[in-house]
């Protein structure tokens, strides 16, 4: 979803919040491609991870948050795509759910 819009896009130009990488478990892939798993078909449960407490995404700018299992599924998506990460700010949507990362930016 990070090139949705634009195959031709550089990493570079899209938006710092945008997550580029999401921790997916139980997924039955020891490694996946872009594309190998859609975000918008994934189940709920995903957000509970390896251990059952949460899962770990990464941002366009190489920041990396363990969000609690509790942050609505939706709100990951949405930022997930180019426009929700720039419609909305992840520190005021997402923050409230970071159990450690590099919340101090």
């Amino acid at each position: 979803t990070a090139f949705e819009n634009d195959l031709n896009m550089r990493f570079s130009d899209l938006p710092n919040d945008l997550i580029v990488l999401v921790e997916i478990a139980p997924c039955g892939f020891p490694w996946m491609l872009p594309g190998d798993a859609n975000i918008n078909s994934l189940p709920d449960g995903f957000t509970e991870g390896f251990d059952g407490n949460g899962f770990f995404v990464g941002f366009r700018d190489h920041t990396v948050w363990y969000l609690d299992k509790t942050v609505p599924v939706e709100l990951v998506r949405r930022f997930c795509t180019i426009s929700g990460a720039t419609e909305l700010d992840r520190d005021t949507c997402l923050k409230p759910f970071v159990r450690f990362g590099d919340i101090d930016r």
